[in-house]
């Protein structure tokens, strides 16, 4: 009884595994065609459509038709809007990096400016200096001769 369940078991798992049983070999599924072939009882059967039908056949074909049309338009915009996608990205990401350039730039003029600012203003202050130092002599110097 044991055996016998062992057994059942391992034939559902195999069976599981894409594999079947076929005259006590097990051979996979892809591989596998019945030998029993499926025949109606009442043989081939043709099925008769009137005008009316075979009109309205026509017409969802004709529809089909169109739909598969569209469809396929529609694929190739998408492919078309893909495509542009990785375009833009690629732009944008060269955008980013010129962006980016130009404000280094931007730092750099403004620090340089700012240093010609110092520099004047430095400049300015020694000549303020020495115009204060003149001024005091010349002072000094009127000073004493009155």
């Amino acid at each position: 009884m044991a055996e016998s369940s062992v057994l059942n078991s391992l034939k559902n798992i195999i069976a599981h595994m894409s594999y079947a049983l076929d005259e006590g070999v097990w051979i996979k599924k892809s591989n596998y065609k019945p030998k029993i072939k499926y025949v109606s009882p009442e043989g081939p059967s043709s099925v008769k459509i009137d005008e009316a039908q075979g009109a309205i056949l026509n017409s969802i074909l004709s529809e089909a038709q169109e739909i598969k049309q569209s469809l396929g338009v529609v694929v190739c915009d998408l492919h078309k809007c893909t495509k542009l996608l990785g375009k833009l990205s690629t732009d944008m990401t060269s955008l980013q990096a010129q962006i980016s350039l130009i404000q280094k730039e931007g730092v750099k003029s403004f620090n340089l400016v700012l240093k010609q600012v110092d520099s004047i203003a430095a400049r300015v202050k020694v000549l303020d200096n020495k115009l204060v130092v003149a001024i005091q002599n010349s002072y000094s110097s009127v000073m004493t001769q009155a």
